[in-house]
């Protein structure tokens, strides 16, 4: 049945394309959403779980982006038993230099030490430190200014989180300056000593103004986080019907050209399942090597987008074995679906009326 459906291929040449095409198109547009919004995800989930058990954030806040804690909580809570450090960090985005955008991370000494110094030193007040993915822009420049203020600019670090290499890196106390707030977020380490929950609840009767989650379950129900993911879903699902109506279009049509083969075949004893099945392979085949092609184009079209200079390596797609499973299980189901109705249709019909309409063709 494979070398009878590679010769069907072949004899209908321009129908095979066409599904190939289709199907290639849909399946790389469904790989580059779902790669790019997963990117997004987990670039920022690295970055909340790179330190802390613990995620304190200001309570009935929509975005990190607006939360304002009061570091004068730190000491106190350092004061918890069961907690063995705690650390600050200021999450904001600001024009730099000729870059309309990046994204600026103010940190407390300690968490700076996450950073991979590539050149230079660690900032002191006044400084800032340049990700790997956009120091190349600034050329040979030892001032960069951010929104209002200028800062000497003390070295570079690399990251392989997108959203890390293509910002910057303040003390704690400049990007509050810059930001007028405090601390977008606590991260607290325990030493397992006391249980988490526990640690919690003291952090908790500090004050009614901040909300105490573990990291996982900061990262897990973020709402950001399900905004993007949901959104990707049903981008990817519409670009998956188009792929099989287009699919289901091209059937029906090679279907109505191929009732004279169809009759010959219902007429020498073959069943509607047999016809059918050997449909499906076809499709099947060309299914198989669209997700291929697919897969590739999406990789080398992520690769290109995460090397443009002008998006700074905040798009870092991510396709994971997980992924590319989930995709090409959904692309083969589509093949399938949209083969299978025409295909049962056509097969259907009594063998001496196809060979008769296919005599007046």
């Amino acid at each position: 049945m494979f070398t009878q459906a590679l010769k069907a291929l072949q004899a209908n040449r321009m129908r095979s394309l066409l599904i190939f095409l289709s199907l290639t198109v849909s399946v790389t547009a469904v790989f580059l959403i779902s790669a790019v919004a997963h990117g997004i995800v987990s670039s920022y989930s690295t970055i909340l779980r790179s330190d802390g058990d613990l995620i304190v954030t200001q309570a009935k806040i929509s975005d990190t982006f607006f939360s304002d804690v009061d570091t004068a909580l730190i000491p106190r809570i350092a004061r918890i038993p069961g907690v063995r450090r705690v650390t600050a960090m200021i999450v904001g985005a600001s024009p730099a230099g000729k870059l309309p955008i990046v994204a600026v991370y103010g940190l407390s000494g300690e968490r700076m030490k996450n950073y991979r110094l590539l050149s230079g030193h660690y900032p002191k007040r006044g400084e800032v430190l340049v990700g790997r993915g956009i120091a190349g822009r600034f050329g040979s420049e030892n001032r960069l200014q951010i929104g209002d203020r200028k800062f000497r600019i003390s070295g570079v670090f690399g990251s392989e989180t997108g959203f890390e290499s293509g910002g910057v890196i303040l003390t704690l106390s400049d990007a509050g300056k810059l930001f007028h707030k405090k601390a977008s977020m606590l991260f607290v380490d325990l030493d397992k000593t006391v249980p988490a929950q526990k640690v919690m609840e003291a952090i908790r009767k500090l004050s009614d103004r901040i909300e105490v989650k573990s990291t996982d379950a900061f990262v897990k129900n973020y709402h950001q986080f399900r905004i993007i993911e949901t959104s990707a879903d049903v981008i990817s699902l519409i670009a998956l019907l188009m792929g099989l109506i287009s699919i289901a279009s091209i059937m029906s049509v090679t279907m109505l050209e191929r009732k004279y083969e169809f009759g010959i075949l219902r007429a020498l004893g073959y069943g509607r399942g047999s016809i059918v099945g050997r449909i499906l392979t076809e499709t099947l085949i060309l299914g198989i090597f669209s997700y291929l092609s697919a897969l590739a184009a999406a990789l080398g079209i992520l690769w290109v987008l995460r090397h443009l200079p002008a998006l700074q390596g905040y798009v870092d797609g991510v396709i994971t074995p997980a992924l590319a499973a989930e995709v090409g299980i959904a692309a083969l189901t589509m093949t399938v679906l949209g083969a299978i109705l025409p295909a049962w249709r056509a097969s259907g019909i009594d063998p001496m009326e196809l060979i008769t309409r296919g005599s007046r063709a």
